[in-house]
Protein backbone atom coordinates (compact mmCIF):
# COMPACT_ATOMS: atom_id res chain seq x y z
CA UNK A 1 0.00 0.00 0.00
CA UNK A 2 1.29 3.48 -0.92
CA UNK A 3 2.06 5.75 1.74
CA UNK A 4 -0.91 8.82 0.68
CA UNK A 5 -3.28 5.54 0.98
CA UNK A 6 -2.24 4.00 4.66
CA UNK A 7 -2.05 8.26 5.39
CA UNK A 8 -5.68 8.68 4.80
CA UNK A 9 -6.70 5.20 6.47
CA UNK A 10 -5.08 5.79 9.38
CA UNK A 11 -6.65 9.69 9.54
CA UNK A 12 -3.83 11.53 9.80
CA UNK A 13 -3.35 15.35 8.44
CA UNK A 14 -0.38 14.45 6.52
CA UNK A 15 1.64 11.95 4.84
CA UNK A 16 4.56 13.12 6.05
CA UNK A 17 3.06 12.19 9.80
CA UNK A 18 2.33 8.98 8.75
CA UNK A 19 6.38 8.30 7.76
CA UNK A 20 7.46 10.09 11.16
CA UNK A 21 5.47 7.71 12.94
CA UNK A 22 5.89 4.53 11.00
CA UNK A 23 8.86 4.42 8.99
CA UNK A 24 12.19 3.37 10.36
CA UNK A 25 15.39 3.16 8.45
CA UNK A 26 16.71 0.02 9.61
CA UNK A 27 20.54 -0.32 10.20
CA UNK A 28 21.42 -2.68 6.74
CA UNK A 29 19.43 0.15 4.87
CA UNK A 30 22.03 2.93 6.74
CA UNK A 31 25.27 0.89 6.05
CA UNK A 32 23.93 -0.18 2.12
CA UNK A 33 23.66 3.79 1.64
CA UNK A 34 27.03 4.62 3.05
CA UNK A 35 28.77 1.97 1.17
CA UNK A 36 27.14 3.89 -1.99
CA UNK A 37 27.85 6.95 -0.89
CA UNK A 38 31.62 5.90 -0.57
CA UNK A 39 31.84 4.09 -3.89
CA UNK A 40 30.53 7.71 -5.44
CA UNK A 41 33.08 9.74 -3.70
CA UNK A 42 35.58 7.62 -3.60
CA UNK A 43 37.54 5.65 -6.04
CA UNK A 44 39.71 2.90 -5.47
CA UNK A 45 43.63 3.71 -5.45
CA UNK A 46 44.79 0.24 -5.65
CA UNK A 47 43.47 -0.50 -8.59
CA UNK A 48 46.66 -1.93 -11.27
CA UNK A 49 47.77 0.40 -14.11
CA UNK A 50 45.58 2.96 -13.10
CA UNK A 51 46.68 6.67 -11.07
CA UNK A 52 43.68 8.28 -9.85
CA UNK A 53 44.56 12.33 -10.59
CA UNK A 54 42.52 15.31 -8.29
CA UNK A 55 40.91 17.73 -10.52
CA UNK A 56 39.20 21.29 -9.63
CA UNK A 57 36.35 22.17 -10.93
CA UNK A 58 34.80 25.71 -11.06
CA UNK A 59 31.78 27.13 -12.25
CA UNK A 60 31.91 30.02 -14.26
CA UNK A 61 30.41 31.86 -17.63
CA UNK A 62 27.60 28.88 -17.93
CA UNK A 63 29.77 25.89 -17.46
CA UNK A 64 32.87 24.60 -16.05
CA UNK A 65 36.88 24.97 -16.09
CA UNK A 66 38.87 22.10 -15.10
CA UNK A 67 42.04 21.77 -13.74
CA UNK A 68 44.48 19.16 -12.75
CA UNK A 69 46.52 20.43 -9.64
CA UNK A 70 49.24 17.66 -10.79
CA UNK A 71 48.90 19.29 -14.53
CA UNK A 72 49.44 22.83 -13.99
CA UNK A 73 49.80 23.27 -18.06
CA UNK A 74 46.20 21.73 -18.87
CA UNK A 75 42.56 23.17 -18.39
CA UNK A 76 39.47 22.63 -20.23
CA UNK A 77 36.23 24.70 -20.13
CA UNK A 78 32.63 22.84 -21.12
CA UNK A 79 29.41 24.18 -20.89
CA UNK A 80 28.89 20.63 -18.45
CA UNK A 81 29.88 18.42 -15.69
CA UNK A 82 30.09 15.45 -17.98
CA UNK A 83 31.36 17.62 -21.22
CA UNK A 84 34.15 18.61 -19.05
CA UNK A 85 35.24 15.37 -17.34
CA UNK A 86 35.36 13.66 -21.03
CA UNK A 87 37.42 16.66 -22.36
CA UNK A 88 40.05 16.36 -19.58
CA UNK A 89 40.27 12.91 -19.32
CA UNK A 90 41.54 13.13 -23.12
CA UNK A 91 43.42 16.21 -22.46
CA UNK A 92 45.33 14.42 -19.32
CA UNK A 93 45.79 11.03 -21.11
CA UNK A 94 47.42 12.91 -24.14
CA UNK A 95 49.80 14.23 -21.70
CA UNK A 96 50.70 11.12 -20.38
CA UNK A 97 51.59 9.88 -23.29
CA UNK A 98 54.24 12.66 -23.60
CA UNK A 99 56.06 12.07 -20.65
CA UNK A 100 58.38 9.90 -19.12
CA UNK A 101 57.47 10.52 -15.61
CA UNK A 102 54.05 10.90 -15.09
CA UNK A 103 53.67 12.67 -11.75
CA UNK A 104 52.77 11.73 -8.49
CA UNK A 105 49.28 11.76 -7.72
CA UNK A 106 48.43 14.00 -5.03
CA UNK A 107 46.01 13.27 -2.44
CA UNK A 108 42.72 14.44 -2.63
CA UNK A 109 42.99 15.70 0.92
CA UNK A 110 45.53 17.89 -0.14
CA UNK A 111 44.07 19.82 -2.55
CA UNK A 112 42.41 23.17 -1.53
CA UNK A 113 39.65 24.47 -2.95
CA UNK A 114 39.17 27.90 -3.32
CA UNK A 115 35.45 29.47 -2.79
CA UNK A 116 32.52 28.46 -5.13
CA UNK A 117 34.88 25.58 -6.46
CA UNK A 118 34.80 22.03 -5.95
CA UNK A 119 37.14 18.45 -6.48
CA UNK A 120 36.49 15.43 -7.90
CA UNK A 121 39.00 12.58 -8.86
CA UNK A 122 39.82 10.99 -12.13
CA UNK A 123 41.29 7.82 -13.09
CA UNK A 124 43.86 7.44 -16.10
Amino acid sequence: MDEKTLSVLLGHYSVSFTLDTYAHVLDDHKWEGMQLMDELYFIDQSAPGQQVYPLLVTPENGGYTFTAPDFPLVSIWAGTVEDGLLQIRAALKDTLLTQVYPPVATPLNEVTAQPGQFSLQIAL
